[in-house]
C-alpha cells in the first residue's frame, strides 16, 4: 500500500513538472483552430460549387466556348478586385471603315477584350479569330478595341456587314474595392 502511494505521489509530481496540463490545454487550442479553419475552407468552397452551379444567369455554347450575353461575375481576380465577363453578339459588322457598339456596362474601371473568346462567324461554317489580320492587304484586316462605354471595330475598305462576331470582354469595377488577396 506504502509502495502504491509513493508511486501515486512520483506520478503526480511528473505530471505538474512537465506541464502535462498546459500541453494539453494547448494542443486542444490547436486542434479547436484547426478545425474552425478547415470548416471555413470547406464553406468557401460550397459557395464556389454553388456559384457554378446554381446560376440564373443562361449559358451559350458555340464552338465548345461558354459564355453570356449577361453579365457575370468570376472568381478570378485582377489587380485585387473581381473579374467580370459578358460577351456581346454583334449581328452585322460594319460595311465600311468603322462602327461602334455599346456594351451598357456600368461602372466599368478596367475593360479589355477577351481574344481568347472572341471571334468572327464568317459564315455558317466558319469562323476565324477577331482581329483578323489579312497578308493580302489592310483592305481585308478587321480590327477591334474597346472603351468604358462600347467597343469600337474597324474593316477596311472592304463591306463586312455580313459578317457577326461575339466579343468576349473582361473587366473590373470601380463600386468594387482592391483586396490584397
Amino acid at each position: 500500500m506504502i509502495l502504491l502511494l509513493i508511486l501515486a505521489g512520483v506520478t503526480i509530481g511528473q505530471i505538474t513538472e512537465n506541464n502535462l496540463f498546459e500541453k494539453i490545454q494547448l494542443a486542444k487550442e490547436k486542434y479547436t483552430n484547426a478545425y474552425n479553419k478547415e470548416e471555413k475552407d470547406i464553406a468557401k468552397i460550397g459557395n464556389e460549387i454553388d456559384l457554378y452551379t446554381s446560376r440564373d444567369i443562361p449559358l451559350n455554347t458555340y464552338n465548345g466556348i461558354n459564355y453570356s450575353l449577361e453579365e457575370i461575375k468570376t472568381n478570378d481576380i485582377w489587380m485585387g478586385k473581381p473579374l467580370y465577363t459578358k460577351t456581346l453578339y454583334i449581328s452585322s459588322l460594319p460595311s465600311s471603315t468603322s462602327g461602334e457598339y455599346a456594351h451598357n456596362i456600368s461602372n466599368v474601371d478596367t475593360i479589355w477584350v477577351s481574344l481568347d473568346n472572341s471571334f468572327i462567324k464568317w459564315n455558317s461554317t466558319t469562323t476565324g479569330s477577331i482581329p483578323a489580320i489579312s497578308t493580302s492587304g489592310f483592305s481585308n484586316q478587321i480590327g477591334i478595341s474597346v472603351t468604358k462605354e462600347k467597343i469600337s471595330i474597324t474593316v477596311g475598305s472592304t463591306n463586312r456587314s455580313a459578317l457577326s462576331a461575339y466579343v468576349t470582354l473582361k473587366y473590373t469595377k470601380t463600386t468594387d474595392a482592391a483586396t490584397n488577396n
